[in-house]
């Protein structure tokens, strides 16, 4: 809920994390945004969907390839009106979760 900290319309939020992968792998990102979001991965623009809507887990899914070691994870979050958040999930290809990486916030 980045309305909760954040004030404002017509406005942008960048988040930032490292994801630690114990070896390269293949995953799929599942995110919900309110409303447009992009999202790049080792610096590189993986997703991006100007959208207005609601934050729901999943409406958009992403394929992406993990490198062994961090991973760095930035995401901007657009703000049209109403409520604002972000919801994102790192899975297997198949959906199960991926149990043993390690996050940190930056």
């Amino acid at each position: 809920n980045l309305g909760a900290i954040l004030r404002g319309e017509n406005a942008a939020a960048y988040l930032r994390a490292a994801v630690h992968c114990p070896a390269p792998r293949d995953g799929v990102l599942e995110l919900g945004s309110d409303d447009g979001l992009k999202v790049w991965l080792n610096g590189t623009l993986v997703h991006a969907n100007d959208a207005r809507r609601p934050t729901h887990l999943g409406d958009d899914r992403v394929a992406v390839r993990l490198v062994q070691g961090w991973n760095r994870l930035l995401v901007k979050v657009t703000q049209a009106g109403g409520e604002w958040g972000l919801a994102l999930r790192l899975a297997h290809p198949n959906g199960d979760p991926m149990d043993d990486l390690m996050t940190r916030p930056e």
